[in-house]
């Protein structure tokens, strides 16, 4: 996954795009088409997680990007708590793909930040 950093957005399309800010910047209309940098934390978070990725995809078709096969969907691989993990194991997760052992800083989602409504969501159920 070297490299994992410098490639977002994901999929074979480029669907799963998220910026800095996770509840705003989601898909590809609030991000590539936006001029907006597409975060690879935040991005990584919209292909694990279900919930993000419904916003990803509705925000992608709103846009009509279906017409040219951008659209977020596919590999359906949940690292969420319908699947059993949470925050923290998103979290490190993330952590792990994107940051081999030898680098120094970790990588921190918004999505875990208290105040983000994905995180308040997660802390409710």
């Amino acid at each position: 996954m070297l490299g994992a950093y410098w490639n977002a957005p994901y999929l074979h399309d480029g669907g799963v795009a998220v910026g800095d800010n996770i509840e705003t910047e989601v898909g590809v209309p609030a991000t590539l088409m936006s001029n907006v940098r597409v975060n690879p934390a935040n991005s990584l978070l919209g292909l694990i997680d279900r919930q993000l990725r419904d916003r990803i995809i509705q925000a992608n078709q709103a846009a009509g990007l279906e017409a040219v096969d951008v659209q977020g969907i596919g590999h359906e691989y949940w690292v969420d708590e319908e699947a059993g993990f949470n925050a923290q194991d998103q979290q490190a997760l993330i952590q792990y793909l994107l940051w081999p052992a030898d680098l120094p800083a970790p990588v921190e989602t918004e999505a875990n930040e208290p105040d983000s409504e994905l995180f308040a969501g997660k802390q409710n159920s």
